[in-house]
């Protein structure tokens, strides 16, 4: 694969959205702010973070995936449309994508060559009035991400007091979104992916319901029912990605009344 191309839009949120809880739950703050003290921290922000080890040419893979695909946490533009980060961090996936493609080089035997992988938001047209007042607050949740991604690299005392201080200031512990944030939702991811001779792949996922709550359980649930196949053939042992646990088979356990998934 040469590049992989991941984009999310929200084409229906619900009104009324009041506060932060509404989009990302206490416990995703909490669990953002708990980074700052893992000694292992320094890995946020490295797209080769989560390759596998134990390989002869590990440093190699490693500086490939940082030449090919390094993580740029700003807006950007594509195909006419503006693009912001990811939420709550854009550094999650790519290091995710990566492992995934690397695993199943390695179960084929072959080496890996990284692609480039780029994700973000869709929000909306790259040109018109509105298009500086929709960048500037994308490019002010990159800088607050991209101070996130120095900030691990601090000595571990400072980021552990830092943490101590940012707690303090979190939502309370269970805070969420209310039910009617919950609901009134309609979103679509889709990956396209192209290879070495123009070969193009594309896969959407349709879903209803809020991204990180509802659709995460339906996601769960489609998770679950394709691990317990009775008839799965050869699983890759190990501590592997979601899309190494599914396989290409389980598309028919992601056609659920919240999520719908196409590919061509």
């Amino acid at each position: 694969m040469q590049r992989v191309d991941v984009s999310v839009r929200f084409e229906e949120v619900p009104a009324g959205l009041r506060s932060l809880s509404d989009a990302v739950s206490a416990g995703t703050l909490a669990s953002v702010v708990e980074i700052l003290g893992d000694p292992g921290a320094t890995v946020v922000g490295d797209p080769a973070g989560l390759l596998p080890t134990g390989g002869p040419d590990d440093g190699t893979a490693a500086a490939a995936v940082r030449r090919v695909s390094p993580l740029r946490l700003r807006p950007f533009r594509g195909g006419g449309r503006l693009f912001g980060p990811a939420v709550p961090v854009a550094f999650l996936d790519p290091p995710v994508l990566h492992r995934t493609a690397a695993l199943l080089a390695r179960e084929e035997g072959v080496p890996h060559a990284p692609a480039r992988v780029r994700e973000g938001i869709d929000h909306g047209s790259a040109g018109g009035p509105g298009a500086l007042l929709r960048s500037v607050p994308q490019a002010l949740l990159a800088g607050a991400q991209r101070a996130l991604a120095v900030v691990v690299h601090l000595p571990l005392p400072v980021r552990t007091r830092l943490a101590r201080v940012v707690r303090r200031r979190l939502p309370a512990a269970g805070t969420g979104p209310r039910p009617a944030a919950l609901h009134g939702w309609r979103w679509t991811v889709t990956a396209t992916a192209v290879g070495p001779g123009g070969q193009r792949g594309a896969a959407s996922l349709h879903g209803t319901g809020h991204p990180g709550y509802t659709a995460t359980a339906a996601l769960l649930v489609a998770l679950g029912l394709e691990m317990a196949e009775s008839e799965r053939g050869s699983v890759l042992a190990g501590v592997v990605t979601p899309a190494v646990a599914l396989g290409p088979g389980a598309s028919r356990h992601l056609s659920t009344p919240e999520l719908t998934l196409r590919t061509t």
